[in-house]
């Protein structure tokens, strides 16, 4: 089924924009629960071995990740990371991707990381996942995320998506997917990879699933498993 995506975008995506930008301003300005500790790096406090890294996705900002990153820090410390994503040179947010990490693991003393991205986040985790074979990842959690080509992707992406699943299918790395039924972006085929570590919510879209309470279910659960 083919979806209206500026139909989806403004009737059932945007109306979450506002109350979720007001809600991250509140707690980073007012309320000091977000702290930024460099440009672009934002830090939620929680306890654990594990830090977890939230990557949003392409044309976004941390701050739609907001609630995903604060039920994740009952999982264990939090760090939302702002990325500008370059299609034509992907070696330029990768470098900064692993800069970031490295910050985090010299400043706070992490060595193990959870990755949780969505969309373009989350194919850039599992890259450093799967691909990229960094030690420090012990976890890829997806959201609305392509991580296998099909012909709806794009086809600057068609090497690394091929890649990125090669190195799943030999890669026992724990990997954890979910997509939403009505996702404008991508098909379920392509955001499903390993169907016995993933859930389908029926009613969500591609942006409306980071807010929908299905996701934050099986987040919680998730992370409880990996921290």
């Amino acid at each position: 089924m083919k979806f209206n995506k500026w139909k989806d975008i403004l009737t059932s995506d945007a109306i979450y924009l506002l109350p979720c930008l007001l809600k991250w301003i509140y707690d980073l300005v007012i309320t000091r629960k977000v702290s930024n500790v460099s440009p672009g790096l934002y830090h939620y406090k929680g306890s654990g071995d594990k830090a977890i890294v939230v990557l949003h996705g392409m044309y976004s900002y941390p701050f739609l990740m907001h609630s995903i990153s604060k039920l994740a820090s009952n999982s264990g410390p939090v760090f939302s990371v702002r990325l500008s994503y370059d299609k034509s040179n992907p070696s330029i947010h990768r470098s900064k991707l692993k800069k970031v990490l490295n910050k985090i693991e010299k400043d706070f003393g992490f060595h193990e990381f959870i990755l949780v991205g969505h969309s373009m986040g989350g194919i850039e985790a599992a890259h450093l996942g799967f691909v990229d074979k960094d030690p420090r990842v012990k976890g890829v959690f997806a959201i609305a995320s392509r991580l296998k080509y099909d012909e709806q992707g794009r086809k600057c992406l068609k090497a690394c998506l091929n890649d990125i699943y090669m190195g799943i299918q030999s890669s026992d790395l724990p990997l954890y997917q979910i997509a939403g039924q009505n996702d404008w972006n991508a098909s379920i085929d392509s955001m499903i990879v390993r169907k016995e570590t993933s859930h389908v919510i029926e009613s969500a879209h591609h942006f409306d699933i980071l807010f929908h309470k299905e996701l934050k279910q099986k987040l919680a659960e998730v992370l409880n498993q990996w921290s």
